[in-house]
């Protein structure tokens, strides 16, 4: 008998019992896999969404910065607005005229008059004998601005209430003292000969605006959406991607004498006192190969005052 109950304490498993805990192990790891890839996918389609959200935001706000400029500066007769189209604008430009594409600027403290002979030259030194006689030194409202402005850059000079330029030319940064809010700008000389002057005025509250190396007066941005992306162009020069993943730039044009218009706007763009902008993305449901549930949608909407027209 003894030998017996030893022979039964020393049995092992059966196959079957085997084969009923291979079963649940393998159900077990099923449901663990699973969690780990709805956790895994969930994670990786929020990764998705947050882009998405930030391409939106910064979209935006480079609208609103632009459409806020329109108009600064703006010669009469030329409206804030150059280019209307209807809604969604799709391969299609949204324009703006602004003084300054860049959005930088400078207003003039004192009268300064230039002449073929003006000689203003690096700060604070003296002016050299013999030296370049088509610089010109103006004070301007604030030191801290001109910090803004490099050596190279390209400007004019315009007077605001008539939006008018006192020497239709470019001139271009030559120095600029941060400490005491002055500018040193050149091509005067040339400037004063393209327009038969002896001398020309500037006056407190003229104003210098950054522009770039073309001709174009006023500047002009253009928005456009192609290809999913969000571009900006200055100019006409080459386009710059502001943000991808967008399915659809929406502008709804609030006018003087109606709530709101999409279109027929093209023969009153000077009655636009703002714009709705209504900019929608999705986010990539495919990642890595790997199908994620569905495109996440997401919008963001904003009115935007014209600030200058």
């Amino acid at each position: 008998m003894k030998r017996n109950s030893q022979k039964r304490e020393e049995r092992g498993f059966t196959l079957v019992e085997i084969l009923i805990v291979m079963a649940m192990m393998g159900l077990v790891t099923m449901a663990i896999m699973s969690l780990y890839r709805n956790t895994r996918d969930s994670a990786y389609t929020q990764d998705e969404v947050v882009e998405l959200q930030q391409n939106l935001r910064i979209a935006m706000d480079h609208i609103a910065r632009d459409i806020r400029m329109a108009g600064f500066m703006v010669p009469m007769g030329n409206t804030p607005i150059s280019n209307a189209p209807s809604n969604p604008v799709t391969g299609d430009r949204f324009t703006i005229r602004t003084a300054s594409a860049a959005g930088r600027s400078l207003r003039i403290d004192d009268d300064t008059t230039v002449t073929p002979a003006s000689e203003e030259y690096v700060i604070p030194q003296p002016s050299p004998p013999g030296g370049d006689a088509n610089k010109a030194r103006f004070t301007v409202g604030s030191a801290a601005m001109v910090d803004l402005f490099e050596a190279g850059d390209f400007v004019r000079i315009i007077r605001p209430p008539n939006q008018s330029q006192p020497l239709s030319s470019q001139f271009v940064v030559t120095n600029r003292d941060t400490v005491n809010g002055r500018i040193i700008l050149s091509g005067f000389s040339a400037a004063l000969t393209a327009e038969s002057k002896a001398n020309e005025t500037f006056k407190s509250g003229d104003v210098i605006v950054l522009t770039d190396d073309t001709v174009n007066v006023p500047n002009t941005i253009e928005y456009f959406l192609e290809a999913g992306e969000v571009n900006r162009r200055e100019n006409s020069q080459g386009a710059q991607v502001v943000a991808s993943g967008i399915t659809s730039l929406v502008l709804t044009y609030l006018m003087d004498d109606s709530p709101e218009a999409t279109a027929g706007v093209a023969s009153n763009r000077d009655e636009i006192k703002a714009v709705r902008v209504t900019i929608t993305g999705t986010a990539d449901s495919f990642r890595e190969g790997q199908f994620f549930a569905g495109d996440k949608t997401r919008s963001i909407t904003n009115v935007i005052m014209l600030r200058n027209r």
